[in-house]
């Protein structure tokens, strides 16, 4: 059994630690300066960021619980609070993250199916994201779900910049 609640400024706490175990996990094997790590984490997921972003009216955090235990979290944005233009009238996931221990149990399909959910409920067009360029498993996820390269651009950790592909999904 699962819920998926919003987040609120009183979870702003475990946002912060779930979200900093979460993206180490992802991506500690392609970061290989710690520095970049450690800065990265400290500005993006930090209470005072997270404060912002939980009460920007046009960004929305969800925890995804099964059975009691916190397994992973989204982040939607539209409007200003999008990370750039993509498109008039869609949705950004910007995040979308379960913990290591709880993968491959289909918690990002659940989460993933929530968004979608809440883009047609805010009268969305469509949904985009943005994915490393070397995750290939994210990517094959995200083409399951029917997301299609639109283009790239360049995410900073640190010092260190990657190429993400921007993906879209029509609905």
């Amino acid at each position: 059994m699962h819920t998926i609640e919003r987040v609120n400024i009183d979870d702003v706490e475990t946002l912060r630690e779930l979200g900093s175990e979460t993206y180490y996990d992802t991506f500690k094997d392609s970061v290989p300066n710690p520095q970049d790590m450690v800065d990265y984490l400290a500005e993006a997921y930090s209470v005072e960021t997270l404060s912002k972003e939980i009460n920007h009216p046009e960004s929305e955090y969800y925890f995804l619980y099964a059975d009691g235990r916190l397994v992973g979290y989204v982040k939607l944005n539209t409007g200003d609070a999008q990370t750039e233009y993509v498109r008039e009238n869609t949705l950004e996931i910007q995040r979308i993250y379960v913990r290591p221990s709880e993968k491959r149990q289909g918690f990002g399909t659940v989460l993933m199916d929530f968004s979608l959910e809440r883009a047609k409920e805010k009268g969305c067009d469509s949904v985009w994201l943005g994915v490393w360029e070397n995750n290939h498993a994210a990517q094959a996820f995200y083409k399951e779900h029917g997301f299609q390269k639109v283009g790239e651009h360049i995410f900073q950790t640190g010092q260190q910049e990657d190429t993400d592909y921007i993906l879209l999904k029509e609905l």
